[in-house]
Formats: C-alpha cells, structure tokens, sequence
C-alpha cells in the first residue's frame, strides 16, 4: 500500500541553480531578497493629474514601481485601435521607484479608451530591456464646446445636441452622451471626426449634467482637486 510496485521516473541531477556569472563563470546560486519589493522592474501605480480617474491629452503622468532605473527607458503604450504599441519618453530627474511622462497631444492618432502602459528598461548588467507588468490607463474624452450651453427643440420636441469634442472619434467607436441620467447614442457617422450629434427625442425642457462616454470611458465631470470636490459646470439646457 505504501510502496508502489508501479515503474517509477527518477529525474536528472540539477547542474546549476540560478544563473551563471559572465565573468566567473560561476552559478550565481538563489537570490535571496531581505523586503517584499520585487526583483525585477515592476509598476506599482500610474497617476495622471489633478487627482482624475482617467487621462487627457497633453497630461504627464506619474509612473510609480520599482527598479525603473536603468538605460533606454521609455513608457509603452498599447491599446486595441492603435495601429501598434508607440514608445513614450521620460522626462529628466526620474528615480527607480518614480518616473514621469507625456501623453502627446496627438487628437487624431490617440482615440480615447483603455490602454495599457508598461515601463521598457535596460537594467544594469543587461544587454536587453526588460518589460514591467502592464496597468491599465483610461484616456478620457473631451467636451470641446463651450459649456453650458443651450439648444432648441423642434416642432417635434426633439432636440439635436452637436459637440465639439476632442480625441477625434474614430468611426467604429461607441460614443454616447449621458443627459443627467438618459444616455443618448450618437448619430452615425463614416469618417473620423472631432464633431458628434445625438438627437433627443421628445426632449423634455430643462438643464442637465453631461458627459461624454467614448468606448466606456467618460468625460471628466467631477472636480476632485476641490476640497470637497464638486461638479464642473458641464450644463447642457434643453428650451
């Protein structure tokens, strides 16, 4: 019961643990660590600014990790509608632990919607960069009208609310426009553009909140650099 008479695999004796050293040609043996910080470079928080959920164009970004210290470091950016992954530099005065950088303000190439960002770093004593764990960032769109604002309804009671808006919205991406707590989808469109429609059928008069939700991310529409924080005045008025 205890000793099996069944055939049995006995395995290889293990040459080295851990790798050799170049120049001694030496195994290293385990690597031992006295804290909880990882070995490798590893991101630990991406925050952009004035304490918002989500990024803007143009926003610099705090990068936070450990062992990002090292040569050719860039911040990587992916996401499902870019064409491939675009390498972001960073900016002087970074540390292991802390880097910053800066999302183009490129509004025809860099939609709004969910990326992923990872930190690329050659480490000391590489010959290769090495590529972190990846966090998730949310780029936000924007309301580029003037807001508030006020728009008409028809003989019919509907009212057709146009926004200028920034990233340009590509055609195959999910645009609606949250009217207090109705979300309206936008009108169809064929092309890329920085302008979107939504009509509001039988409109009922009076002002509402708006946000603009692209691909699920939505328009900022709390002040949270505000103590306590508050809404910004994005009003939209239906007469």
């Amino acid at each position: 019961m205890i000793e099996s008479q069944r055939p049995a695999k006995s395995a290889l004796p293990v040459l080295t643990v851990g790798p050799v050293d170049p120049v001694t040609r030496e195994p290293r043996g385990p690597v031992a660590a006295a804290n909880l910080d990882p070995p490798f470079p590893t991101l630990s928080l991406v925050t952009p600014p004035q304490q918002r959920a989500s990024a803007h164009l143009g926003d610099t970004l705090v990068v936070q990790g450990h062992k990002l210290d090292g040569t050719n470091v860039a911040v990587r950016l992916t996401g499902s509608r870019l064409a491939q992954p675009i390498e972001l530099p960073i900016t002087a005065g970074s540390t292991a632990t802390r880097l910053e950088t800066t999302i183009p303000n490129q509004p025809a190439t860099l939609p709004a919607g969910l990326y992923s960002l990872a930190v690329l770093v050659q480490r000391p004593g590489d010959t290769f960069r090495r590529t972190t764990n990846e966090l998730t960032l949310a780029l936000a769109p924007q309301i580029a009208t003037a807001l508030p604002a006020s728009f008409a309804r028809d003989g019919n009671g509907d009212a057709t609310i146009t926004l200028a808006v920034r990233p340009d919205v590509q055609p195959t991406q999910r645009v609606a426009l949250i009217l207090g707590d109705l979300e309206v989808t936008a009108q169809p469109k064929t092309n890329q553009t920085d302008t979107v429609s939504f009509v509001i059928r039988a409109a009922a008069p009076g002002t509402y909140l708006v946000r603009l939700r692209v691909d699920g991310v939505d328009s900022e529409v709390v002040n949270r650099a505000a103590t306590p924080p508050e809404f910004f005045n994005h009003r939209v008025t239906v007469t």
